[in-house]
């Protein structure tokens, strides 16, 4: 049984993860404001109270998707390098056959 890894393919899947990291950021970003700003309904205690849950909820989003997006970007890298061994050992295969 043969293991065959096209640099190609693998480039580019590392590009479209890279390309779909940088949306997700991009959205996480953008609702982080709304997201950990919530303002209370009204000036009571209970709303006052929940509105702050709510932006502490959305402060503990905003640190957990900044560890999977560094997690992603691992991953991505992981990808190029992977692709640049495989070609290597490609190219060292070829000319030891030669």
């Amino acid at each position: 049984m043969f293991v065959e890894a096209l640099p190609a393919g693998i480039d580019e899947a590392a590009s479209g993860l890279s390309g779909l990291g940088a949306t997700v950021a991009a959205g996480n970003a953008a609702a982080a404001a709304p997201v950990m700003g919530v303002v209370p309904p009204a000036p009571e205690p209970a709303s006052v109270l929940l509105a702050a849950a709510f932006g502490v909820h959305g402060g503990v989003y905003q640190v957990t998707q900044a560890i999977g997006s560094v997690v992603h970007a691992m991953f991505v890298s992981t990808m190029g390098i992977s692709s640049a061994d495989y070609a290597a050992t490609e190219a060292l295969n070829t000319v030891a056959m030669v």
